[in-house]
């Protein structure tokens, strides 16, 4: 999301300056994620990430971004990292918390 628009896939927002060093780079992808999650975490709304991979190969430090926000992520109480497969799965049966965490939606199973 930029600040007057939203992004339906991450590489297609501008979030970098191409004369940004790479720390800079990671700095700006972790804050862009980061700020991104909060705004779907306020609304317990399910977010998706979605890019092409060329984002980190032309942006040098937004992969590591990305891995540094999903690794701190994961410390909020009720997130889950599913494919879009799962979610319909879900949506298509929903269960309850204890329920899903009990294996009760068979793609969910690891």
């Amino acid at each position: 999301m930029t600040e007057d628009s939203y992004c339906s896939m991450v590489d297609g927002c501008i979030v970098a300056d191409p004369a940004d060093t790479d720390d800079v780079v990671k700095a700006k992808y972790f804050a862009y994620f980061k700020e991104n999650f909060l705004k779907f975490y306020e609304t317990r709304t399910p977010m998706h990430i979605f890019t092409h991979a060329a984002l980190f190969q032309r942006n040098r430090g937004s992969f590591e971004a990305l891995v540094m926000f999903l690794q701190e992520v994961m410390y909020y109480d009720n997130i889950w990292m599913l494919s879009p497969s799962q979610v319909i799965d879900f949506m298509s049966s929903p269960v309850s918390y204890t329920k899903a965490m009990n294996s009760a939606i068979p793609s969910w199973r690891c």
